[in-house]
């Protein structure tokens, strides 16, 4: 084969490859957000008390998160494309089991069984990018991918809704289960068995657990940490608070805030993927950081007065830089390993948003009660909440050039360009 038909080769597949790879991991974040309109209808149906509801939504989490170190590894050492076969098939099985279940116990562990194996979706998936694409384009390719799971996330909302008001909430889930066998059908057809070629190992550093502890990773740990905890916090659950308690807007407009969030975030995904190949990874993370910090200094100084569009500007622009640096980081893979060795330092990076996600959102609300208990007005206790993300965003995103300079002797991103 031919220098010129291997890579016509590779540009004609690739959009069939990452659009099913990307609707892989639709499904993982479907699941993740999906409990926000079905808990009232699992509510009403089981007699669920608060506390078992509570159970049941972070169940998911839970499992994603404990299941994100042995996802890394397991790509990195058996066939990715083996695993997101498994993965999509053993969910669409736990999905068609909740929506089954005849009590509480069997919701759990169904729900348990799906957060388990939808976790090891992400990090083969992006393994695979990266053995047949290389990584030239892999801050492209990872937000297509970021793109499309952001695109779970909006049809776990709305669309959801109005499945679940037409056919019941057991049919939809059913539904879903069998796309996602179907899913796991087309990842069986689609996708090549073996990677096309791979970068010499030489290239790069092996990924190993050293680099665990290496400071330009544990930088990038602590940004990913922050880019996207704050970013969560807000959009999972205490944005509303704000945006209709202390800017006095309606419950319509703060859903709205909210949908533009997620507008945001997949264009995020997609535009910042694009430029950290374009300008290198270390700066467009520290792009996105920055522009992170402005758009929480945005809502610092936004109150009742301010026009509504402002509000909107800076609610996507948490979105779009929020998911932005969410793909941008991941890019930053190639910094760290070889094509054949990352799926461990993936694990890592994802399991630190997820602890960002779940810590800061918990963090969020010790504050803002903490404020409130003493002479502080709940915008008050909000606006020195944005500007606390702001320094931990601005500070975390200054370490992120300093360290990995200091890694390499010079920027690491001259050798992406």
């Amino acid at each position: 084969m031919t220098e010129h038909s291997t890579q016509t080769w590779s540009k004609a597949r690739m959009l069939s490859m990452v659009f099913i790879l990307g609707a892989a991991y639709f499904l993982s974040n479907f699941h993740r957000y999906c409990f926000g309109v079905l808990g009232e209808f699992v509510t009403a149906d089981f007699g669920l008390s608060v506390t078992q509801l509570g159970l049941l939504g972070a169940a998911v989490y839970y499992a994603y998160a404990v299941m994100q170190l042995p996802s890394g590894i397991a790509s990195d050492r058996l066939p990715t494309k083996a695993i997101i076969v498994a993965a999509c098939l053993l969910s669409g099985l736990g999905t068609v089991w909740f929506a089954s279940a005849g009590g509480f116990g069997g919701l759990v562990v169904s729900r348990v069984a799906t957060g388990a194996t939808v976790a090891f979706v992400y990090a083969s998936a992006l393994t695979t990018i990266r053995q047949w694409f290389g990584d030239k384009s892999l801050g492209s390719m990872t937000g297509i991918l970021v793109a499309m799971g952001q695109l779970g996330a909006v049809f776990a909302s709305a669309p959801l809704k109005m499945s679940a008001d037409a056919i019941g909430w057991q049919g939809s889930l059913k539904a879903l289960g069998a796309a996602s066998i179907v899913i796991s059908l087309a990842v069986l057809l689609v996708i090549p068995s073996k990677p096309r070629a791979r970068e010499p190992k030489a290239q790069k550093p092996s990924g190993d657990l050293r680099t665990l502890i290496a400071p330009a990773f544990l930088a990038l740990l602590l940004w990913f940490f922050i880019i996207g905890g704050t970013r969560y916090a807000i959009r999972g659950l205490w944005g509303a608070d704000f945006f209709i308690k202390v800017l006095k807007l309606s419950s319509d407009q703060s859903s709205l805030l909210m949908m533009w969030m997620t507008i945001g975030s997949i264009t995020g995904a997609l535009a910042m993927g694009w430029l950290s190949d374009v300008m290198g990874n270390i700066r467009a993370a520290t792009l996105c950081g920055l522009a992170m910090a402005a758009s929480w200094a945005g809502f610092v100084i936004s109150d009742a007065d301010a026009p509504v569009l402002l509000i909107y500007v800076f609610s996507t622009a948490v979105g779009f830089f929020g998911a932005g640096g969410f793909t941008v980081g991941f890019a930053c893979i190639r910094e760290f390993a070889s094509q054949g060795s990352g799926g461990m330092l993936i694990g890592v990076i994802n399991c630190s948003a997820f602890m960002g996600s779940a810590m800061l959102t918990q963090f969020t609300g010790k504050f803002l009660e903490t404020m409130l208990d003493g002479r502080y007005s709940l915008g008050q206790s909000f606006y020195a909440l944005f500007i606390a993300f702001m320094v931990l965003c601005a500070g975390s995103t200054i370490l992120l050039p300093l360290l990995t300079r200091k890694k390499s002797g010079r920027n690491t991103n001259e050798s992406n360009r």
